[in-house]
């Protein structure tokens, strides 16, 4: 008479659990499933950003900085100009991939092919400090000293949970780019 499992009984039985636990913790923890799909857009979103940021100091900069930006008519602006936040719309607006949707574009914001939204602050003064930011580059962000302005953009739009650090972030602008 035999008594005990076999190693290969042992082994189905230990697979057979893990995977009702893995169901089971998907199940219960939904949450934390959909705030780390959050995090992912958001940290691809913010490339994109920091990459339209680098296009338009790169292209439209004769000192490769926000501060000095001419475009090719001959149109000058500055980031540290509140009222010249519209220009950097439409130049964010070149360098993403957005949806081509006036009303949004007028409100400030500009609405990416993803559905989220991104919407851009200038201070109209350089030597401001904002605090409480989140930067999902650099999670324990709570202070960026001498911003220029923010930018504010939501993974998924208009839709909840819209928490910051969850699915909708805020970024400094210094003269430089991002911080």
């Amino acid at each position: 008479m035999r008594s005990g499992f076999t190693l290969f009984e042992a082994l189905i039985a230990m697979v057979v659990i893990g995977t009702l636990l893995s169901i089971i913790l998907i199940v219960v923890r939904p949450n934390d499933v959909k705030q780390d799909a959050y995090k992912k857009a958001g940290l691809e979103l913010y490339r994109h950003i920091d990459f339209a940021t680098k296009q338009i100091t790169l292209k439209n900069s004769p000192t490769y900085s926000l501060d000095s930006v001419v475009l090719s008519d001959g149109t000058s602006f500055s980031i540290e100009k509140e009222d010249d936040a519209k220009y950097f719309l439409e130049l964010y607006k070149k360098y993403l991939i957005v949806k081509r949707s006036d009303k949004n574009i007028s409100e400030g914001a500009i609405t990416l092919r993803s559905g989220a939204t991104f919407e851009i602050e200038l201070y109209g003064d350089c030597s401001i400090e904002s605090t409480g930011l989140y930067n999902p580059m650099l999670p324990n962000t709570s202070r960026a000293q001498k911003s220029c302005g923010l930018i504010h953009f939501d993974v998924n739009g208009s839709n909840s949970p819209n928490i910051l650090g969850v699915d909708k972030y805020i970024i400094a602008i210094g003269k430089l780019g991002l911080k």
